[in-house]
């Protein structure tokens, strides 16, 4: 039988740890957050679903990219077929699916405020979710004596320069900091027609959420996330992107030889159970959810075989924890 014990009887030491962040660390802030997937929850016509469906794909802009592309090759051809109405009623799903799943902040502050206690002792923080809430949780932590820093400047990901951020900027007050990544990309992140990645911001009082809103409206600006799929497709997408390249072949291996802490993820993806086995943490700690012992201990022997490889190569047990216990996450 798999031990699944509370957080506060692990003992770990989260200082220069890394912290992985999987859906139920978003759900645990918000039920919103509770859905396989944005086409699962996004509400499409009939035609517009039946695209999707061609297209084997729950990607929004990979449909979005496909319409365009087929009403450029329609006029080469001299066909007439006007595809941009499917366009438009696709992105806009896609704007009132992303506005409908988010809480307002001030809903979530309080959780988050918690978050960020728990999380600050670690070194580095790696999401694979594409929501708003780690974005906030750093822009509500304070900024001094310890600082959240994502590794962009002016919009810009400091790409041969990001190992710079952890050094605390001492002229300015701060004394450690932990860097933030977003593994899937994020709702807050766009593609340029240039091929140019970026980080979206509010200014003033302006919510994100507008601004993200807003971004989907431009064009051929796309947002940087890697949408719901099989293993595989988020390879590609991965591969289809410098950030994202950076975090999965730099920043993930990282992991090697230092503790890591995992909540609310699932493991699911190869690649990253392959990155877990190639660079074996010194200590691996995994939250599992359930209603009662039978549940958590079903999850957590579920994550053990996702993660077999990990147990083989590097001789070591996982540790479990019940996601629910106080200290971990938005638990005081």
């Amino acid at each position: 039988m798999t031990k699944v014990v509370s957080w506060d009887e692990l003992n770990f030491d989260t200082e220069g740890a890394t912290l992985l962040l999987g859906n139920g660390a978003s759900i645990a802030v918000s039920d919103r957050f509770a859905y396989t997937s944005l086409y699962e929850k996004a509400q499409l016509a009939k035609a517009e679903r039946a695209v999707f469906d061609a297209l084997s794909t729950c990607d929004f802009e990979r449909v979005m990219d496909a319409l365009r592309s087929t009403q450029r090759v329609c006029r080469a051809l001299g066909e007439s077929l006007d595809t941009e109405a499917a366009v438009t009623r696709v992105r806009e799903a896609l704007i009132n699916t992303v506005h409908a799943i988010h809480p307002v902040p001030s809903e979530v502050k309080p959780k988050l405020a918690t978050a960020a206690t728990f999380a600050e002792p670690f070194e580095t923080i790696v999401t694979f979710n594409y929501d708003l809430l780690l974005y906030w949780m750093i822009n509500a932590a304070p900024v001094q004596p310890h600082s959240f820093k994502d590794c962009f400047h002016s919009g810009n990901f400091a790409h041969d320069k990001w190992q710079e951020y952890r050094k605390p900027r001492t002229e300015r007050g701060e004394k450690s900091t932990t860097l933030v990544f977003y593994a899937h990309g994020a709702l807050f992140l766009a593609s340029e027609a240039n091929g140019a990645e970026i980080k979206l911001s509010s200014k003033g009082n302006e919510p994100l959420l507008n601004v993200v809103e807003d971004s989907l409206k431009q064009g051929p600006r796309r947002i940087l996330y890697v949408s719901e799929g099989d293993s595989e497709s988020k390879e590609r997408a991965i591969a289809g992107s410098a950030y994202l390249r950076v975090v999965r072949d730099y920043v993930l291996p990282e992991m090697r030889g230092k503790p890591v802490v995992a909540c609310g993820l699932s493991f699911r993806d190869e690649y990253l159970a392959k990155i877990i086995a190639e660079n074996p943490p010194s200590r691996l700690a995994v939250s599992v959810y359930g209603t009662d012992d039978h549940e958590r201990q079903k999850s957590a022997m579920d994550v053990r075989n996702r993660l077999k490889e990990f147990v083989v190569r590097s001789s070591s047990e996982i540790d479990f924890f019940d996601a629910s216990s106080a200290g971990c996450w938005i638990h005081p």
